[in-house]
């Protein structure tokens, strides 16, 4: 027996809630656009994870935390592939990870995966009770409710604070108070008047002072100006 819906109409909470106040056991698949995450819980806890996300993958953790090198775990990865085993079983069959670094880095990676599913604004589920994994030395046995509590925090977090950048709250500081006064740039202090802005002379004052009585008439300041302006910024014309 199982259900799928939308995350928009039933909520990741409440569907951890229920999972955790019903005690269920089976695996829950989420899905938002490529990326897929899988969780199997068991009596309503937390067992085991994964996801395709190259980022939450137990490999990248491990590099992460500085517990193994690229080069070990690309090695590793070539080996699981020949040997169908799990990465854990391969690192520590060859005394590159101890079983309490393992544990520790798969309990942390599984709270990162969950932890992000909290913030996703639309997706798909799917639970599957029947679907129950078999007990292993590496069952994760995290209680949901700390895991609910946490989440409902980091979501809190996230809608209320961190979604502006310094910038943007900045220009929004200075509209809610267009008077504030802004700091001068250095070597110019804040009562020294601006500098004028210099335009061009209009062409009647360089004009000959025959032709001066002309320049009041309408218009003809501004065909001198034009005049001038072209003669001082139009480009050489080719010679043939």
């Amino acid at each position: 027996m199982g259900f799928t819906g939308d995350i928009r109409t039933f909520d990741i909470f409440d569907l951890l809630a229920w999972v955790h106040g019903r005690r269920q056991s089976g695996t829950l698949v989420l899905t938002r656009r490529s990326t897929k995450k899988r969780f199997a819980f068991r009596d309503g806890a937390l067992h085991g994870s994964s996801s395709n996300d190259p980022r939450e993958t137990i490999g990248q953790a491990l590099v992460r935390d500085g517990l193994i090198s690229e080069e070990a775990l690309f090695k590793a990865l070539l080996k699981q592939e020949k040997d169908n085993r799990r990465l854990g079983q391969i690192l520590m069959g060859e005394r590159l990870l101890g079983e309490e670094q393992l544990m520790r880095t798969l309990r942390g990676n599984a709270l990162t995966q969950v932890y992000d599913v909290f913030l996703w604004a639309d997706g798909r589920f799917d639970f599957r009770d029947e679907e129950v994994q078999p007990l292993s030395a590496q069952d994760l046995d995290i209680d949901l409710r700390s895991v609910l509590e946490e989440g409902r925090q980091r979501r809190s977090d996230g809608t209320c604070c961190g979604s502006a950048s310094p910038r943007t709250r900045s220009r929004s500081a200075s509209r809610a108070n267009p008077r504030r006064s802004r700091t001068p740039p250095a070597g110019r202090s804040s009562s020294s008047p601006r500098r004028a802005r210099r335009w061009p002379r209009s062409a009647s004052s360089h004009a000959d002072p025959s032709t001066r009585q002309h320049s009041s008439s309408p218009g003809c300041a501004t065909r001198d100006c034009s005049r001038w302006i072209r003669s001082r910024w139009a480009w050489p014309r080719a010679t043939p």
